[in-house]
């Protein structure tokens, strides 16, 4: 796997009887929750039991030992759960030959008015302890979001620019092609603004062809690629964008075409 690459599966242990600070109320095809004497077993998130090809009562194989499946969970609204195989923290610590070590503490606050001060005063006895808030992590999330985010919107501008630029050499040279026809139809009298109504009303049936059907067509790849289906709305703003790129591409055409000679264009090859 590429290093920045999402993970595909990780193992989280969880001590016994703190398994709501996890998963919360998330139900699952048999346990959501260890039994008293859980040993080497293990509950795995919607996407982990995809990636092990496990389901319930099977046995996986997590860093060379096994584990038995006690239970698969629906899928969360956490990520991290989906992709997770929640063992109990004995036996995490044993998989991995870390006795005794906890690599994190999950701590819910009775009164959501004191976060504040209990991080405060976490930080000021625990000074070798990373203290995060919800608060921290979604600040964090969104600074690691603008880096993509900026990106997308380049590709966005970029694809729009190609966009334009095709679409105006296209028509500048469908129009170089119909001189000809645009100077015969201003010699029996059709003005400028009949001219230019013809070219958009054509780069407007030509984007609709294809905009159209380009937009249906990212149903079936968005299926295909196993990612959510676009909304109508984001179709309709696929079709927009088309119908923007080719109105902007095809200005300078069709002011091109007013501007032909009709004598010119008569004697035009």
């Amino acid at each position: 796997m590429m290093p920045f690459m999402p993970a595909e599966s990780m193992v989280i242990g969880v001590s016994m009887g703190m398994e709501n600070a996890l998963m919360g109320d998330t139900q699952a095809a048999g346990a959501n929750r260890f039994p008293d004497a859980a040993g080497n077993v293990a509950i795995l998130g919607k996407q982990a039991a995809d990636y092990y090809k496990a389901a319930l009562g099977q046995d996986v194989i997590i860093n060379g030992q096994s584990l038995r499946v006690i239970g698969v969970l629906e899928r969360s609204s956490m990520d991290s759960v989906n992709i997770s195989a929640i063992v109990p923290l004995p036996t995490a610590q044993r998989l991995f030959g870390k006795e005794g070590m906890v690599s994190a503490v999950l701590l819910a606050a009775e009164d959501v008015n004191r976060v504040t001060q209990t991080t405060a005063t976490l930080r000021q006895d625990y000074p070798v302890m990373e203290v995060t808030t919800q608060e921290d992590m979604l600040a964090e999330a969104k600074k690691v979001l603008q880096m993509p985010m900026f990106y997308m919107s380049m590709m966005s501008v970029t694809a729009f620019i190609v966009a334009v630029a095709v679409i105006m050499s296209t028509m500048v040279m469908a129009v170089m092609e119909r001189t000809r026809e645009i100077g015969t139809l201003r010699a029996i009298g059709a003005s400028r603004q009949i001219v230019l109504v013809g070219i958009l009303a054509e780069i407007m049936i030509l984007i609709l062809i294809g905009g159209i059907p380009g937009a249906l067509l990212s149903m079936p790849m968005a299926a295909l690629m196993e990612t959510t289906l676009p909304t109508p709305a984001q179709l309709a703003q696929v079709v927009l964008f088309a119908i923007v790129a080719g109105m902007v591409g095809g200005l300078y055409p069709a002011w091109r075409a007013t501007r032909v000679d009709p004598l010119e264009a008569l004697r035009y090859e």
